[in-house]
């Protein structure tokens, strides 16, 4: 989820200077937020639903063909398999104050397993509220149990994976990647907000479980960090991170290859480059999914002048073809539609197909998805999160209904056929 200051009356339409701050803070800690939560959000009644079985995913790809074409390079026309935002089977969203986000889905165990974005329903000592990461469970991917535990009170949920003021991540975690091990350990790579709340300084996390729940995180410290010159922070002094911002890595999207064996990531990152500070996508790979080598360069860039994406591309989901290459979704904005004191940015979903990874080729219906004007993603859609199943892919994101309020924000569900 993304938020940008106001942006100076000198600046230029086509170009941003590296002063230019991209905000991004946890939405649950942005003192803004506390006084619009409470406006009366039109809770939509769920409807629909699709009874079709899904086979496993579980986040390691099965052995791709030896052959060179795609099952699905580029599918059809996406449709949506609920029209309304996703709820509970009791008709509620899936946080107690409509504020969802960043979805990451596995078919796992015979059902469909969500970890993403959320705020707990409950209110601290100092009038603020926890966010972090939940986690939900359906049947048919559009009803949702959500988690949590049995001793928690009504119109509350309980978070699977939170920050403490003293850890590394303290300033807010959020977008998780969940995937599983050959050796069928849960892995969570995740978002990580640096010290202190509002510097904006990203870096990914991982954290390990035995069912999906009960989550632990490794080490005391990222196992990714910004390096590239595009992917680094402004800081006051280069050996405290405490005294840097409007930077780093975040938002990655892991598999595991089991055919090279190695694990592949594909990341955001925000940075300056070419006097542009803006999100851009990267790619990395390891042998144990800890220690990580990555490209120089960024594999996806920033659109053309004037595009749907020419702002920003982020907020990326890469997923298997069933029977060669990759497909890549992501969250893309343009700067013509840039909304000055806005509580979330109007963006679009993307997708491109690589054969390697590495090299991408833009999907020619792009944005395959746009904000729907008079529905409850009418301002802003992102964060999408792709499973494959015979020859059909099932797409879930969020979506927001207020420019003004994150507190109508829901989870959507689309899928579009495969073509030749």
């Amino acid at each position: 989820m993304y938020f940008w200051p106001k942006k100076s009356s000198e600046q230029p339409e086509t170009a941003l200077p590296e002063s230019f701050v991209l905000e991004k803070k946890p939405f649950w800690k942005r003192k803004w937020f506390w006084g619009v939560f409470f406006i009366v959000v039109f809770i939509v009644v769920f409807s629909g639903g699709d009874d079709s079985k899904e086979e496993e995913s579980t986040g390691v790809p099965s052995q791709q063909s030896s052959g060179t074409e795609a099952l699905c390079p580029f599918p059809g026309s996406w449709s949506y398999v609920s029209d309304n935002s996703l709820r509970t089977s009791t008709g509620d969203n899936l946080s107690p104050w409509n504020i969802v986000g960043d979805p990451t889905i596995l078919y796992d165990q015979n059902k469909f397993r969500m970890w993403y974005t959320a705020a707990d329903g409950r209110v601290n000592a100092d009038g603020g509220g926890n966010g972090g990461i939940a986690y939900a469970e359906s049947t048919d991917g559009i009803q949702w149990n959500v988690w949590k535990d049995n001793n928690s009170p009504a119109g509350v949920i309980d978070l699977v994976l939170i920050t403490s003021p003293a850890d590394w991540d303290g300033a807010g975690v959020e977008t998780a990647s969940v995937m599983r091990t050959p050796s069928g350990e849960y892995r969570m790579y995740y978002t990580g907000n640096r010290p202190p709340e509002g510097s904006n300084h990203y870096a990914i996390g991982l954290a390990t479980s035995n069912d999906g729940i009960r989550w632990k995180k490794y080490g005391k410290g990222p196992i990714f960090e910004p390096k590239n010159q595009w992917e680094l922070p402004t800081c006051m002094n280069s050996n405290d991170p405490r005294s840097c911002s409007n930077g780093g890595v975040l938002e990655p999207s892991v598999i595991y290859d089991s055919k090279e064996k190695i694990y592949k990531m594909w990341y955001a990152a925000v940075g300056t480059r070419d006097d542009f500070l803006t999100f851009r996508i990267g790619y990395a790979t390891s042998a144990d999914g800890i220690r990580w080598d990555r490209m120089p360069e960024q594999v996806l860039d920033r659109g053309t002048s004037n595009s749907w994406n020419d702002y920003l591309v982020s907020h990326v989901n890469v997923v298997p073809d069933p029977q060669f290459g990759y497909h890549l979704f992501y969250f893309g904005a343009k700067l013509a539609e840039y909304c000055e004191n806005c509580a979330l940015q109007r963006g679009h979903i993307g997708h491109a197909y690589s054969t390697d990874g590495i090299q991408w080729q833009e999907d020619p219906r792009n944005p395959i998805l746009s904000p729907r004007k008079g529905r409850w993603d009418e301002w802003a859609i992102g964060g999408p999160s792709v499973l494959v199943k015979e020859r059909e892919l099932l797409l879930w994101y969020f979506g927001n209904k207020n420019k003004n309020s994150i507190a109508e924000s829901g989870i959507g569900f689309v899928k579009a056929a495969c073509r030749q």
